[in-house]
């Protein structure tokens, strides 16, 4: 979609930050399970940021560079 369909608190320097949203719409149960055990072993390591907005049926990933 384009760096101007991004909502505004993803607009960061991609040099320091990269910020993504994983669409959960196309997963099952299982696969969001699978999905979200291994970007919070990847947040314990210091490399991301996971915020979890199932609810807006996403994951927020803010990826340390």
């Amino acid at each position: 979609m384009g760096a101007s369909k991004v909502s505004k608190h993803c607009l960061s320097d991609f040099s320091t930050l990269n910020v993504l949203d994983i669409g959960l719409g196309e997963m099952n149960d299982i696969e969001k399970e699978n999905c979200r055990e291994i970007v919070e072993k990847y947040e314990k390591q210091g490399i991301l940021k996971f915020i979890n907005e199932s609810k807006q049926n996403c994951y927020h990933l803010e990826i340390y560079q």
